[in-house]
């Protein structure tokens, strides 16, 4: 875990104001998105899971690279859809937090995926309470940052590199009111 923060300190240093800023328009996103999280999850029956979400993400590990990455705003990198890939960011530390974000998060599909030797990733099923508050991540991030609680169009961009197991795919899909016409590209 000490590596991202290790990384994250190799990339540009960021100055004390800078840090401060950037540590000021971070806290105000996350601020924002766990409050829309939370509504969420309370809608869904997961009031605890709502307070407790993301709760690692305060720890210096995962928000000085987070602050780094994003000192331009929580937009910065991504596409229309909202989609970023945070995996191939440029900065290492960012790379590596967001990694063990997935892991040390169960409600991230990502921590669902085991990859095999054949290179074909095996996919289990998520358990309701986290498939819950995925759902309550993406309408609090899509209300955080469009304004909607719809996490749709997200989604449908989206839908064909989101790896779930048919089962927790089917619940999603019912929830957010998915109709597959819309969608071009096939799902793996």
């Amino acid at each position: 875990m000490a590596d991202a923060f290790k990384y994250a300190m190799e990339a540009r240093p960021l100055t004390w104001p800078e840090f401060i800023r950037g540590s000021w328009m971070h806290g105000k996103y996350v601020a924002r998105h766990k409050w829309f999280v939370f509504i969420a999850a309370c809608k869904l029956g997961i009031p605890i899971r709502g307070l407790l979400h993301d709760w690692h993400r305060l720890l210096p590990v995962e928000w000085v690279p987070y602050v780094i990455k994003f000192r331009n705003g929580p937009q910065a990198g991504r596409d229309k859809s909202g989609h970023y890939d945070p995996l191939n960011t440029g900065v290492k530390g960012f790379d590596m937090a967001w990694h063990q974000h997935q892991k040390r998060a169960w409600h991230h599909w990502q921590s669902w995926c085991c990859p095999t030797e054949d290179g074909i990733d095996r996919v289990f099923e998520m358990p309701m309470r986290y498939r819950k508050e995925m759902l309550a991540d993406w309408r609090g991030a899509a209300r955080a940052q469009s304004g909607s609680w719809s996490p749709l169009a997200h989604y449908t961009a989206n839908r064909w590199r989101t790896k779930l197991g048919p089962q927790t795919r089917a619940w999603l899909e019912k929830e957010i009111r998915y109709v597959e016409e819309t969608d071009t590209k096939t799902v793996s």
